[in-house]
């Protein structure tokens, strides 16, 4: 009987020992380093009981956004399982919800508040192989629905520049790519949404269930709720795109390169020289169509920023880059074929690349142009950019189809420019000048890449503002869902 009780014993605190293992792994600092010790059950604990306790401790650490030019103390929580968020009723501090990081400026964290990282919410639930439609937590993240799906025939219908977002992220931003013509945003293929209100209560909404709050979640910012679960709509799609670039020689070129193409391809974006004043506005467009001949799907394994690299990312050394990548473009075959992830993804072939501009980072500006102010509003902006001893060190320029569904929702019919500086001195000063061009000609900034703009815009840029705030106001009247964005700019 006594070896059978040691027996038991032993098991027990095997158990326990294996469960501090898997709180270990999930108790990690947002940028995935380990954060702390994490501290054994106590005797009389279950393992539910301690999974539960540790994974809704606080910590604090410092916090940005992808572009870290703003870094501020924030109060963390990290819970493992969507029953755990019962216990923010037990808390009065306002809350933002945070994915993988990648909205560039600060959306997506709450200094004053709780930050809470979604990313442990990362579990599959159903998939339709006759609709299509899958259904999943909001932690789940692009790059674990591509590797999933993509050997099995089916794919997002949309995906932004990069794979490391999360579902939730991807609403609440409703980002975009570069078959926007073709398919819309990102919003416009979510099905339902659960939210988490700050009533306690989780709801469902959809285009017909609590449709005001599901319209005003698309692009919402994190400011209506938490998301929960999501079921989308994926699509079947080939594992490889062909892909045709064409050399472009100025800006102009440019715009009517991407107005005619618009109308017939698949996916188009083109790349923009403005480093120097020699070939300023020279580029290259790219335009892709889905393709079978790639059949086995290849993981790629990034590369990581070299110590010290920053140090040699500067004026000079983009002018270098920017023009061995023009005549590498130049010599190179026209037409090629890639896989999806690579030609939907090429900066996440470089791990942590934000690390580049070092500790001071870099600030995207990034507006779109409606088509009747289209062509006059980009040039100005880049004629300011020229006259300007600030540099962007990538440029990209795409078209947008028809206007987002959500409230808040970035893009509408026009050209979209995105821009990134390294923060210098006079950097803020010149994207100031860019937001007042950019509204003069009727545009707008996307909430997801901002870190400077101004409030006396917003009302301007976002028509159905007040309109959001309402909604708001509904379901949130006590403001417990706050970010650091949201407080800058008075949403």
């Amino acid at each position: 009987m006594h070896n059978a009780q040691c027996a038991m014993r032993n098991a027990q605190c095997a158990m326990r020992n294996a469960h501090c293992i898997i709180i270990y792994r999930v108790l990690l600092s947002s940028d995935g380093s380990a954060r702390q010790q994490v501290r054994p059950p106590t005797q009389h604990q279950t393992t539910s009981e301690y999974i539960k306790q540790e994974s809704m401790r606080k910590h604090t650490e410092l916090l940005s956004g992808w572009g870290n030019s703003i870094i501020e103390k924030t109060t963390l929580i990290r819970p493992e399982f969507i029953a755990d968020l019962s216990q923010l009723n037990e808390d009065s501090q306002s809350i933002i919800a945070r994915g993988c990081g990648r909205s560039y400026g600060d959306v997506a964290f709450n200094p004053n508040g709780l930050t809470m990282l979604t990313t442990r919410f990362n579990r599959f639930i159903a998939f339709d192989e006759n609709t299509a439609e899958l259904t999943c937590e909001s932690g789940v993240t692009l790059r674990d629905i591509q590797q999933t799906f993509i050997p099995r025939g089916y794919a997002l219908i949309t995906s932004p520049g990069t794979a490391d977002v999360t579902i939730g992220g991807a609403i609440a931003n409703d980002v975009h790519g570069k078959n926007h013509e073709r398919v819309g945003s990102f919003g416009n293929h979510i099905i339902w949404i659960e939210l988490l209100l700050s009533s306690g209560e989780i709801i469902r909404c959809s285009q017909k269930e609590n449709a005001i709050l599901f319209f005003a979640t698309i692009g919402g910012l994190g400011l209506t709720g938490i998301i929960t679960r999501v079921c989308l709509q994926l699509q079947k799609q080939p594992a490889s795109v062909s892909v045709k670039n064409e050399m472009i020689p100025d800006v102009s070129t440019c715009l009517s390169r991407l107005k005619a193409v618009r109308e017939t391809a698949t996916y188009s974006v083109a790349w923009l020289d403005m480093s120097s004043h020699q070939y300023f506005g020279r580029g290259v467009l790219s335009t892709a169509e889905p393709d079978h001949t790639l059949t086995a799907f290849s993981k790629n394994t990034p590369k990581s920023v070299p110590p010290l690299a920053h140090l040699f990312l500067n004026d000079f050394t983009i002018r270098l880059h920017n023009q061995w990548h023009y005549f590498q473009e130049s010599r190179a075959e026209k037409e090629s074929v890639q896989s999806l992830m690579t030609y939907l993804y090429p900066l996440d072939g470089i791990q942590n690349w934000n690390k580049l501009y070092g500790k001071r980072g870099f600030y995207q500006f990034q507006c779109v142009i409606p088509d009747d102010a289209a062509e006059d509003g980009i040039k100005e902006i880049i004629k300011a950019v020229s006259n300007s001893a600030e540099k962007p060190y990538l440029s990209v320029l795409k078209t947008f189809g028809s206007e987002g569904r959500g409230l808040l929702s970035f893009p509408l019919r026009g050209f979209t420019l995105a821009m990134d500086f390294p923060n210098k001195q006079n950097t803020l000063a010149l994207l100031h000048k860019l937001e007042d061009i950019a509204v003069a000609h009727h545009g707008r900034l996307y909430f997801a890449k901002d870190a400077c703009m101004q409030a006396k815009h917003l009302e301007k840029m976002y028509p159905k503002i007040n309109e959001f705030r309402d909604v708001l106001k509904e379901y949130d009247a006590l403001h417990r869902w706050q970010s650091r964005l949201s407080r800058r700019l008075g949403v």
